[in-house]
């Protein structure tokens, strides 16, 4: 009875060593998958490819702002029926918002100065970029999903998908 139940001893701790090699065949795998997507695929990856994004969006932003209320405002200033007063008024609140942007492009351009940007990480190299997938494979294959790197698009979305189920299969088999 003692040897029957040190040999299934044995042969389970065999197994979970296989599966441990298995589970880190996979996420070699899936990294060199993910290895074939660009950049775009994730999100997070790249902090100055988001800043960039981000400021893009800004400026995207304040060209709506100026076309959708500040021409009307201007077209209205200049409609000789309105009295001095309420063009006074709307004088200053066109000078209150031009602040407003003004201020928050300041603070944007102060944010942007202090980070160092270095050309390696605006476009990262093979070797930043295998890395980020090998974080990315590992954390997926362990089933954490930090949520600090994501998939975005359908593509990436799906091949995580199946590296998260081909793990749920491994520790269940």
């Amino acid at each position: 009875m003692k040897n029957l139940i040190s040999y299934m001893g044995t042969i389970l701790r065999k197994m979970q060593t296989e599966k441990i090699v298995i589970l880190f065949a996979f996420m070699i795998f899936f990294s060199v998958l993910y290895l074939l997507l660009d950049d775009k695929h994730f999100s997070g990856v790249n902090k100055y490819q988001e800043i960039v994004k981000e400021e893009v969006l800004k400026d995207t932003v304040q060209k709506e702002i100026k076309e959708n209320f500040m021409e009307p405002f201007v077209a209205s200033f200049n409609n000789p029926f309105h009295d001095k007063k309420t063009n006074n008024m709307k004088n200053q609140e066109k000078q209150e918002t031009e602040d407003a942007i003004d201020d928050s492009t300041r603070k944007a351009q102060k944010e942007v100065k202090t980070e160092i940007l270095e050309a390696d990480e605006v476009k990262p190299g093979l070797g930043k970029k295998l890395f980020n997938r090998i974080y990315f494979s590992i954390i997926t294959g362990c089933l954490l999903g930090y949520g600090d790197i994501y998939p975005v698009t359908i593509a990436a979305k799906t091949i995580t998908m199946f590296q998260g189920l081909t793990t749920v299969a491994l520790i269940i088999s």
